[in-house]
């Protein structure tokens, strides 16, 4: 894993608008430019603006392609020699020039996403996400903000330590004429040397500071979790309702569907801290899982697009976004979050392996007491017994551990599920009689399996029903 990395976020508004400003940093720096960014973006840094696709009012109408790319545009040309991804993510505004209607909802999620695609890339042995909320406008800080703070959390299930800040600019009250952007270099101000006498100054603050931890997300997967059902539906109706709409839902809520039941899976393991079911069901039973769900997220993103309008009405751009993205397009994201970095861990650690086992234990749950305290505990009981027992062959942890013999009782009947369950969570996944190894001569390298075999019964309308670990979840 390497060293630090920094990761700067910045939702913009308009910058066509923008003022030639002397921004000075906390630290006594100042930097003469459009953008609070120029001073923010100094060193070894990766940047990520966010625009939303309004910028692109400028369109001469045809596809949403024409209008994102336009948007785009309208971003690169005024970046002014920082290097930047630019996010282009659905807004919403009804103006002289331009009528965007949608769901402002979608610019979180959009982001959420493409930033998580961003974080979870980096090989850091700390991470540093910094918001610039200084140009952002109307919903675009508020939502901009939340969606880096969970994508850093997210990154933590990789990266030891993520720190999470947030910059915020004075306002810049005044709008001198010659301060305003060059018709020739959108970089220069109209009149540099009028516009020197007559620049806005503004400090840019340090307004939040803190480390984050997978455990943020804890209370967003519970409200993931709250609004289960058995059929997905990652894309709601704004109003309009024809075929091409109804097409456009039912083709996402097909491609979430092929992938929902692993969703929702991967998401109460993560949650219960069940760390070995975790890595094996990831691993050995659903391998190549976060590829399938990336999948589908692309799916979903594309039915999303299919029925929007663009035309040009009472001179002004008319896009219209009958769709909007809902909460289950988010628990694709967090559960491709989680495969992901289940997949990364343990290719690094030679497989579903104690040391993976770990791995996934102090990465996932070093914000949570409660879930670290078991995990360590149960990790150090299954070392000190492989240490000592030496078994040759793949051994069930209730043999391992030599309960049977000390009793002498036999292995009854199947507990029921609600006694299962409560077992299952108390230990961290490690249940005695689910969880099989397969020794190795370094005990770290044992391997980890699940057994697929009956786990509980279930009772339900006088019938008892047989179920495995995954179908007890």
């Amino acid at each position: 894993m390497g060293g630090s990395c920094r990761v700067l976020v910045a939702p913009w508004g308009d910058p066509s608008r923008w003022v030639y400003t002397r921004y000075r940093g906390e630290d006594g720096v100042s930097v003469e430019s459009f953008t609070s960014l120029n001073l923010l973006a100094r060193g070894d840094i990766g940047v990520v603006v966010v625009a939303a696709d309004t910028l692109g009012y400028g369109a001469p109408g045809g596809s949403y392609d024409d209008v994102v790319s336009t948007a785009r545009s309208a971003v690169e040309s005024r970046l002014c020699g920082v290097k930047a991804e630019v996010v282009v993510a659905p807004g919403v505004i009804d103006s002289s020039d331009a009528l965007f209607k949608g769901s402002p909802g979608d610019y979180y999620y959009v982001t959420l996403y493409r930033l998580v695609e961003r974080l979870l890339g980096v090989d850091c042995g700390s991470l540093s996400v910094e918001v610039d909320l200084t140009h952002g406008v109307n919903y675009m800080p508020a939502l901009a903000f939340r969606a880096a703070r969970e994508a850093a959390a997210l990154a933590g299930l990789l990266v030891p330590t993520v720190n999470f800040k947030a910059y915020n600019s004075d306002p810049v009250m005044v709008r001198p004429k010659p301060c305003l952007r060059s018709g020739d270099d959108p970089c220069r101000p109209a009149s540099p040397e009028e516009c020197r006498g007559q620049m806005p100054e503004a400090t840019v603050h340090k307004v939040v500071s803190h480390n984050v931890t997978p455990a943020l997300l804890l209370s967003e997967i519970d409200e993931i979790l709250a609004e289960e059902r058995s059929k997905p539906s990652p894309l709601k109706s704004l109003g309009r309702s024809d075929g091409a709409v109804r097409e456009a839902q039912r083709d996402a809520s097909e491609a979430a569907g092929r992938v929902w039941l692993h969703v929702m899976r991967l998401l109460k393991m993560a949650r219960l801290g069940l760390v070995p079911e975790l890595l094996y069901y990831v691993t050995v039973k659903e391998k190549g899982l976060s590829e399938r769900i990336h999948g589908a997220i692309g799916l979903v993103l594309d039915a999303w697009r299919r029925p929007i309008t663009v035309a040009r009405e009472d001179d002004r751009l008319a896009v219209r976004k009958p769709l909007g993205l809902a909460g289950h397009f988010k628990a694709l994201v967090y559960a491709w979050a989680v495969a992901g970095a289940v997949e990364k861990i343990a290719a690094r650690e030679g497989g579903p392996t104690v040391n993976a086992a770990r791995a996934i234990a102090d990465s996932f749950y070093h914000g949570t007491r409660i879930i670290k305290t078991i995990q360590d505990r149960e990790i150090e009981k299954l070392d000190n017994a492989l240490k000592k027992e030496r078994p040759a062959e793949p051994i069930l942890l209730r043999d391992l551990y030599g309960y049977l013999q000390k009793s002498g009782q036999t292995v009854k009947g199947l507990p029921s599920c609600q006694v299962f369950q409560r077992d299952l969570i108390a230990h961290g996944g490690w249940h005695t009689d689910l969880v099989v190894v397969e020794p190795e001569g370094d005990v770290e390298k044992s391997r980890v399996a699940v057994r697929d075999d009956p786990a509980c019964i279930d009772k339900r309308d006088g019938q008892a029903v047989k179920k495995s670990v995954w179908e007890a979840l």
